[in-house]
């Protein structure tokens, strides 16, 4: 998988700086706010994901990637941000720590 997937962690201060070097932002869970914030206030045209608080801490790379495949094509259908799964739109009540795809199984 790592030749097909880059990650890099940074300071969410850079996001609006850096953003063009991404396919998608994701998020750790105590940044809402902020995403929030900088949805309302600037032009984004990435898929910003919120990753919900048991994945974050039990975090799996092969989770990870499935679910940001599917944010960016809810993204690309839908053009809303931050990005949620159906059912998740408050993310700090989001219990799964799989990918979501694999949590409706």
């Amino acid at each position: 998988m790592q030749n097909d997937y880059s990650i890099e962690f940074s300071p969410f201060l850079l996001v609006n700086k850096r953003m063009s070097e991404f396919d998608i932002i994701v998020c750790c869970p105590h940044l809402i706010m902020q995403v929030k914030k900088l949805v309302k206030t600037s032009k984004i045209d990435k898929p910003i994901y919120i990753l919900p608080p048991r994945m974050y801490g039990l975090i799996s790379f092969k989770e990870l990637a499935i679910d940001v495949v599917d944010a960016i094509n809810l993204y690309n259908e839908t053009k809303i941000n931050p990005v949620y799964f159906p059912g998740e739109e408050n993310t700090m009540m989001v219990t799964r720590h799989v990918a979501y795809r694999n949590s409706k199984v």
